[in-house]
Formats: structure tokens, sequence, C-alpha cells
């Protein structure tokens, strides 16, 4: 997919698309999501069920940040105890 966003450093030369990420063939060992938001915390939980080792990359100070902060708590929680790592305050861009 040539939609997604390039990032400098990243090989390949762009992040991964969701899509192009639930088509992978192979589990990698660790994964960095940018953005915490709900699809960011979706392959999250889809990649922590398999054993990857995941970090979150999100601009704001919590995870799902436009929902109810309550919701957001019990996310960051139940994440946490799978294992993710968060970077908060982290610009992608």
């Amino acid at each position: 997919m040539d939609d997604a966003t390039p990032i400098p450093g990243i090989a390949p030369p762009r992040g991964l698309s969701s899509d192009e990420i639930l088509s992978m063939e192979d589990l990698p060992v660790s994964m960095t999501i940018i953005g915490g938001g709900v699809i960011g915390v979706e392959m999250a939980l889809i990649f922590l069920s398999f054993g990857v080792k995941i970090n979150v990359v999100e601009m704001e100070t919590r995870l799902l940040p436009f929902m109810d902060k309550s919701i957001s708590v019990f996310i960051e929680k139940l994440l946490k105890r799978e294992g993710r790592r968060d970077l908060y305050r982290c610009p992608s861009g």
C-alpha cells in the first residue's frame, strides 16, 4: 500500500499500514505502533496476544486521548499487564 506516511530513518522508508501489518506472513519479535488511538490500540492488542513485544508512540499524555479518561486508564492498565510499553508525547513527524 503506497499511502502510508514516510518515516525518516525507518526501513522500509515508510511505516506499514494496518492492512499490510495484518497481511504479514511472519510475526516480528517486536513492533512499534505510531498512534495510540483506536486502530493503534487494536493493533497492539492483536500482536500482544501473539507474543510480539509492543511499543506505542503517542503524542498525547495517554492512549485513546479522545475517549473518556476512565476508558483510557482501563485500557492502559490492561495493555501494561500484557507487557506493552508506551512512549507518550513523542511526535512522529
